[in-house]
């Protein structure tokens, strides 16, 4: 059983910072941030890297702090602070960068996370489709093999992707020939890859959702996430823990409600 008492200084400066930031820069520009103002967002999104807040659950070989779970659970507390921010912010900083810190390999970590850690790079987790929400394993996006072995060609379809107006890198999940569930990177300039417009949302009006189709999207092989058919590892250690943390985050808006 663990407590906010139990914190150490280090956890407990995070949770300062998150707040002041929220107080002093993301709450005299709110209206814009709900309004999606894109170079508000961008800016806002470059001084929560400069916070560390990207660097939370990095390790600390990588350059991270590696923060506890518990510092984690706090700064999910926090995020209510940030109003129309938070999903921003927090989707990057969590689902949109775990995927690369637990599956990565060394030459894709050396590539994408310093600029993730940064805020030079906007990630997302692209899994949700039309007819597949909680039951991921359902997706019906496709990735076959080119003639020449060096591609995977991508087809099909995503929606409720968070970020995915503005982001740079994808965590985006397929099925190798149909049926071998696999995470992928897939860059933002792939040619192929089509973003529609903003989800009209009822809360959270600053935060990008919206739906993705892919038609004949090549990502190179060596962009395969952790092990072909073995994509289900990469999304539950990520979605699991987002779980824990989705609950620290409602309290916190509660506690945020009620006062």
């Amino acid at each position: 059983i663990l407590t906010p008492e139990d914190m150490d200084d280090e956890q407990r400066m995070m949770l300062k910072a998150i707040r002041d930031f929220a107080d002093k820069d993301v709450m005299p520009v709110a209206a814009k941030v709900d309004a999606r103002d894109e170079a508000t967002i961008r800016q806002l999104f470059k001084k929560a890297a400069d916070l560390g807040i990207y660097m939370a659950e990095v390790p600390e070989e990588y350059g991270g702090l590696g923060l506890s779970v518990l510092g984690i659970a706090g700064m999910m507390e926090s995020r209510s602070y940030l109003g129309g921010l938070a999903s921003t912010v927090f989707a990057h900083q969590g689902i949109g960068s775990l995927p690369l810190i637990n599956f990565g390999t060394q030459a894709q970590v050396d590539k994408y996370l310093h600029k993730l850690m940064h805020g030079e790079m906007m990630a997302c987790f692209a899994l949700t489709e039309p007819s597949s929400g909680s039951d991921a394993m359902n997706i019906r996006t496709t990735a076959t093999l080119s003639e020449d072995g060096k591609h995977f060609i991508v087809n099909g379809s995503k929606q409720w992707i968070t970020n995915s107006g503005w982001a740079d890198i994808f965590i985006l999940f397929a099925k190798v020939d149909g049926t071998q569930f696999t995470a992928f990177l897939m860059e933002r300039n792939s040619p192929g890859l089509t973003v529609m417009p903003n989800e009209k949302l009822l809360g959270l009006n600053g935060s990008s959702v919206c739906a993705m189709m892919l038609e004949n999207v090549k990502i190179p092989v060596e962009n395969v996430l952790g092990e072909i058919g073995k994509g289900h590892k990469v999304a539950m250690c990520t979605l699991n823990l987002g779980r824990l943390k989705m609950a620290t985050n409602c309290v916190g808006g509660g506690k945020k409600a009620l006062r």
